[in-house]
């Protein structure tokens, strides 16, 4: 039996009963008034079809998913054909055949590098539970974002042979594939050799290495303090900038595709980008500069006196050789310590704070006569709340739009190469996200890098950083 694609809490919960943007500030930005949408969902027969339908208006109202049929076709070179005269008119294109269909051989023998074709686990589509079908949309959507290949030595997201296999054949909602980092001083704790070495990140903190397509072994990384050493045999290292290369053509077709997604938006006076430094907005912003030019983007930075230095610098350096001129947000966190404790899981009061220094950044820079666009860097891999938003929508005079939703840490790692983004250098030292130092989310990898990074001695010796690490110890299981 598969394992439910969605939590518990949210399984049968209609999407209008969560707290998302309303129907009608989606109809604003335009997600049903001709804009190319993000998504579009291609069924065999006009009958699956509007099941659908029914599951897309249900599950995903608000996310403008265009459902077409590909009118009955029997025949797999017809239904290629019909297929692949659609990838122009979404960004991503999800083919959802009946399992009957697959073992008859009627479905698309190829596809555009944007289209995944995903059998589902039932014999006709039509006769599926609404619920049953939002499930095997998010596994569809999830073999798009997990789309890696190994062929001929390389790991590529398009094979040049239509018979190759995926690394994850069966990707669940949750799992991600990235370039992980093991900077020397971590080497001897973590039992692997110093290097990038692809991983599947799976749930509960639990990290697959892979080497030369299969996997080599695992570690597990504790979401308050530590990690289980590497178990397995010792992986063969990638090299980031070899791998980039061999991608280079799919990675450019990629982000003009998503460049064009961006423009078919509409017209705006300014372009805003919420940054904090991180690999996510730090790409949008330059993805932003290139497309609109340094004039129209204004990019927003709450500087929060518990960042890490070495990311203000990264920020001032960065923006410097954009020449974009950057609002700057002070926050102080340190003066609510006292009455509020560390900010937790469960009461994380530091983003409400963040969140309205940068709203308030927005009415500066855009009021109410503008018109802005907002570029988010956010992807669904990232967190639950994340997946769940719609690719677009309007809130008064700002359009909020996530370009990046779809893409997975590796394709990100590997585009920002491409295209000469910079990147945070605390990422170097293996961080894989970027936050304060007294943040929940802060990992136990984080952690350890920080207790064991010649770079970062200085905080260690933080008389905050030594309280946070021993709350977490004592609060550790």
């Amino acid at each position: 039996m598969r394992r439910a694609l969605l939590p518990r809490r949210l399984q049968g919960m209609p999407v209008q009963d969560r707290a998302r943007p309303t129907r009608e500030a989606c109809l604003q930005a335009g997600v049903e008034t001709g804009m190319k949408p993000m998504y579009m969902i291609a069924t065999r027969a006009g009958s699956d079809r509007s099941a659908v339908e029914h599951a897309v208006s249900r599950y995903y109202r608000d996310w403008g998913i265009s459902v077409v049929s590909l009118g009955g076709s029997r025949s797999s070179a017809d239904l290629t054909k019909g297929l692949n005269s659609f990838t122009t008119r979404a960004l991503y294109v999800i083919y959802l055949a009946n399992s009957v269909d697959a073992d008859k051989t009627i479905i698309p023998s190829t596809t555009s590098p944007n289209t995944v074709v995903h059998v589902v686990g039932k014999a006709k589509i039509r006769n599926m539970r609404l619920e049953e079908i939002r499930r095997e949309i998010e596994r569809a959507r999830a073999s798009l974002r997990m789309r890696l290949y190994y062929e001929g030595g390389f790991y590529k997201f398009k094979p040049s042979s239509s018979s190759a296999r995926p690394l994850v054949e069966d990707p669940e909602v949750y799992h991600d594939i990235l370039a992980f980092r093991v900077p020397g001083f971590m080497s001897g704790l973590v039992g692997l050799k110093e290097g990038w070495y692809i991983a599947l990140r799976d749930i509960g903190g639990r990290h697959i290495i892979y080497s030369e397509g299969r996997p080599a072994g695992f570690l597990r990384i504790r979401d308050d303090l530590g990690f289980d050493k590497y178990t397995g045999l010792q992986p063969r290292e990638i090299d980031l900038e070899e791998m980039a290369r061999i991608n280079r053509d799919y990675i450019l077709w990629l982000v003009d595709e998503t460049a064009a997604w961006i423009r078919d938006l509409g017209s705006f006076d300014t372009v805003l980008v919420p940054w904090s430094g991180g690999k996510d907005s730090t790409f949008i912003l330059q993805l932003a500069v290139r497309e609109f030019g340094k004039s129209r983007v204004v990019p927003v930075f709450v500087d929060i006196d518990v960042d890490f230095p070495q990311n203000k610098v990264f920020v001032g350096e960065v923006s410097e050789k954009l020449g974009v001129g950057v609002v700057v947000k002070r926050l102080e966190l340190k003066p609510h310590l006292p009455l509020k404790g560390f900010p937790t899981h469960e009461d994380r009061w530091c983003s409400r704070l963040k969140v309205s220094a940068i709203e308030e950044a927005y009415r500066e820079v855009c009021p109410g006569d503008a018109k802005c666009l907002v570029l988010v860097g956010d992807r669904d891999v990232e967190s639950e709340s994340r997946s769940q938003k719609p690719p677009v929508f309007s809130r008064g005079n700002l359009t909020f739009a996530y370009p990046l939703k779809q893409w997975s840490t590796l394709l990100l790692q590997l585009a920002s190469i491409t295209l000469g983004v910079s990147l945070n250098p605390l990422y170097e030292l293996g961080f894989y996200r970027i936050g304060c130092y007294i943040c929940p989310s802060l990992r136990g990898w984080e952690v350890e890098i920080i207790k064991n990074s010649p770079v970062l001695n200085n905080l260690r010796e933080d008389a905050l950083f030594k309280s946070f690490l021993e709350k977490r110890t004592t609060s550790s299981p």
